[in-house]
């Protein structure tokens, strides 16, 4: 049986179905890491027992906590134990222009003895758009690029910003 979660603010998109695909994709830094992350490991092991013949794992983290890299690990690791009966191969992506999320790949390839590939994901630049913006702890509004938006974002903090409608 399939299992799916949605992604939310700090946990990823999670496919994992039984014709051999592991798809996880976006922010991962639950506040409870095992609450997120047990039924997933759950999951693979049962999925361990009856394999498809071949399981393609594909991770694309835009932030990934140490704790969440662990579960990762993990699940990796279960993988790896199925190499007789699946051909096991994980695809890890990151955005082009972060080196981060790059290295934290390369960090896992030498942790799993996996076939293991590294892709780089073209990012849509995004230059010259302002965002209005305030911020919900100070109440300054301020106008920032589209970029420090995103880095906003992906560190976690836009709770702590509210857009505005520029026609107000």
């Amino acid at each position: 049986m399939a299992l799916i979660f949605e992604a939310e603010e700090d946990t990823p998109y999670v496919k994992l179905s039984e014709e051999g695909e592991i798809h996880i994709e976006g922010r991962s830094m639950p506040e409870n890491v095992t609450v997120f992350y047990d039924p997933v490991l759950e999951w693979v092991k049962e999925y361990a027992k009856n394999p498809a013949p071949a399981t393609r794992v594909t991770i694309f983290f835009v932030y990934t906590n140490s704790c969440s890299f662990k579960c990762i690990n993990t699940l990796l690791n279960e993988l790896k134990a199925i190499q007789n009966k699946s051909k096991v191969t994980v695809d890890w992506y990151f955005e082009e222009d972060d080196t981060s999320m790059k290295e934290t790949g390369e960090d896992m390839q030498k942790l799993v003895d996996l076939p293991f590939s590294i892709y780089a994901k073209p990012v849509k630049k995004k230059t010259g758009e302002r965002i209005k913006v305030r911020n919900t702890i100070t109440g300054k509004i301020s106008r920032i690029t589209q970029k420090y938006w995103d880095l906003i974002v992906r560190n976690g903090h836009k709770k702590d910003f509210e857009i505005m409608d520029d026609k107000k």
